[in-house]
């Protein structure tokens, strides 16, 4: 019988232990990467709505061709990538880009919360086709206005000119018309199918992705929230029912230092990631530059501050998990103390043992 008491007193501080440690990490989930909230703080925070994200944009999306191409007209007229992105910025402005974005990651949470059956997001590039078309013509207009007037001679070298019967506006239109139409990017709105296709020539499969993991994900840690915190409550209870009561104070107090020891490693961890990636980025701006540099430019800021936010609030709970269990231990040992102190006042005193003498025989009487 004892053997098994000491069994499930074991395996109920294991469990113990576990839970709490498993309750750190899954509120430092919760309260980042899981607040769409939070999320939008990032994005915001790292500010890649200021530009950068257009760059990128346009290399996810696989619109290179609009911002690298040539302007075609009896001749080679180049825009510079510089002039297409001034372009592409004047149209999708921090505001048209933060907007859209925060609505695609509403969407994609209210999937994963289970508030919609799939996730799908739409954004309206097709409703700024024709700004763009102005704002690259305004941008290659000076170029339009350095070319010739077309003749018979300059059409015969195929030297770039400009035909008589358009002026430098017109043309300007037509030709970022004719580069803006060389993509199918801006004639229908963005959809996560669309996104996909430019992103692979294959699309793989919504259903063979990981990412419909997500909201069984979400649903799990969330039943872990509230299951936990009563495995700990109903660990403790089973290890202070079962433990003699002699004891119950050794046994918890034991508990408590092993809790404390448990994650006072992550407590120390999270907290010098948290500091030390305030100034340094941990290379994942270079991991990220080597694949693309303008992604790089949004993604490396971004996992910079997602990476420091997360380990800021680990540290957050894991300290007030130690701060507890080591208050309690520190409760424990001083109550265990004066148990002690106390059984010894009411000890009863010894009574000193009196030596016992023999009374003086009376004389035997003469006969």
């Amino acid at each position: 019988m004892n053997i098994l008491r000491t069994l499930t007193v074991g395996l109920a501080t294991f469990v113990c232990i576990v839970a709490v440690s498993g309750l750190v990490y899954l509120l430092t989930l919760n309260t980042t990467i899981m607040d769409r909230t939070v999320v939008k703080g990032w994005l915001s925070e790292s500010k890649i709505y200021d530009g950068k994200l257009v760059e990128a944009f346009v290399q996810a999306t696989g619109t290179s061709d609009v911002k690298s191409a040539s302007l075609q007209s009896q001749g080679q007229l180049a825009a510079s990538s510089d002039m297409i992105e001034a372009a592409l910025s004047n149209t999708f402005t921090p505001q048209f880009v933060q907007t859209q974005t925060e609505s695609t990651i509403d969407s994609a949470y209210d999937w994963i919360d289970g508030k919609q059956a799939t996730f799908t997001f739409s954004i309206p590039v097709d409703q700024q086709r024709n700004t763009l078309i102005q704002q690259l013509a305004t941008a290659i207009e000076p170029q339009v206005a350095s070319l010739p007037v077309c003749t018979a001679a300059l059409a015969k070298a195929g030297t770039a000119c400009r035909p008589s019967n358009l002026t430098v506006t017109q043309m300007a239109s037509q030709l970022a018309s004719t580069n803006v139409a060389s993509s199918d990017l801006f004639t229908a709105p963005l959809t996560n199918e669309s996104f996909a296709k430019y992103n692979q020539a294959t699309p793989q499969s919504p259903q063979s992705s990981p990412l419909t993991q997500l909201p069984a994900v979400r649903s799990g840690i969330t039943t872990a929230l509230i299951v936990l915190p009563f495995l700990i409550i109903a660990s403790i209870a089973i290890i202070v029912g079962l433990t003699p009561a002699g004891r119950r104070v050794q046994i918890s107090s034991r508990l408590a230092i092993r809790i404390f020891f448990g994650l006072i490693i992550t407590f120390i961890g999270a907290l010098a990631v948290s500091w030390f990636v305030k100034n340094n980025d941990l290379g994942l701006s270079s991991l990220v530059n080597s694949q693309s540099v303008a992604i790089g430019a949004v993604i490396g800021p971004l996992l910079q501050l997602i990476v420091g936010s997360i380990a800021s609030q680990l540290a957050l709970f894991s300290g007030i998990a130690c701060g507890v269990s080591l208050a309690s231990w520190i409760g424990l040992k001083v109550w265990q103390k004066k148990l002690r102190t106390a059984d010894t006042l009411q000890q009863p005193t010894p009574t000193p043992i009196q030596p016992q003498t023999d009374p003086a025989t009376p004389p035997t009487p003469l006969q």
